[in-house]
C-alpha cells in the first residue's frame, strides 16, 4: 500500500464526514475506520520491512511464513478501506431511497468482512504455528492478530447499527 493511498483516503473520510446522515453513517464511523486504516498500513509495512531484513538471512520456509503474513495484512487493509469508501458513499447520498441503497451495500461488504476476519484469523494461527520457532514471525503474528481484535471490536457494533438502519 502506498503513502498516498493512506492520505487520499483519509482525506476524502475527514472531507465528507460533515455530510453524514446522523442515523447510518456517523463521524466516529469515518474516525475509527481512518485510525484501523493507519494501524493496518502501520502493519503491513512493519511485516514487509521485517521480511526483507530476514529475506538474506532465514530459510525460505520462514520468508513464505512472513510472506502469507503480509497477504493477510494487505487484504485485511484492504477490506478496512473498502468499508470506508462504501460508508463515504452512504453519507454523500442526498435521496433517502438512494442512501438505503449504498447502505445495503456497505452492510453486506461488512458482513462479508466479518466473515473474512474470522478466517484471516485462521490463517495467521496456521501460519504463526507453521513457523513457531521463529520469534519474529510469532510477533508479526501477534501484531496481525491484535489488528484483527481492534477491526473486529469496531466492526461488530457497526455491522449492528447497519443492520438496523440506524
Amino acid at each position: 500500500m502506498k503513502t498516498n493511498s493512506l492520505w487520499a483516503v483519509t482525506a476524502v473520510l475527514v472531507a465528507i464526514t460533515t455530510c453524514a446522515h446522523a442515523n447510518v453513517v456517523k463521524k466516529s464511523d469515518f474516525d475509527g475506520l481512518t485510525s484501523l486504516y493507519q494501524k493496518s498500513h502501520t502493519t503491513v509495512t512493519d511485516i514487509a520491512s521485517a521480511g526483507e531484513t530476514m529475506l538474506l538471512t532465514t530459510e525460505p520456509a520462514i520468508h513464505a511464513c512472513m510472506l502469507g503474513l503480509s497477504s493477510v495484512a494487505s487484504n485485511i487493509s484492504s477490506q478496512i478501506e473498502e468499508i470506508g469508501v462504501l460508508l463515504a458513499l452512504s453519507a454523500e447520498m442526498k435521496e433517502k431511497s438512494d442512501e438505503q441503497l449504498a447502505v445495503a451495500v456497505t452492510k453486506s461488504t461488512v458482513s462479508f468482512s466479518m466473515k473474512y476476519f474470522e478466517s484471516a484469523r485462521d490463517s495467521v494461527n496456521t501460519i504463526a504455528g507453521s513457523c513457531s520457532n521463529n520469534s519474529v514471525v510469532a510477533s508479526k503474528a501477534q501484531s496481525v492478530l491484535t489488528l484483527l481484535d481492534e477491526v473486529t471490536s469496531f466492526m461488530t457494533p457497526l455491522a449492528a447499527r447497519l443492520e438496523r438502519g440506524r
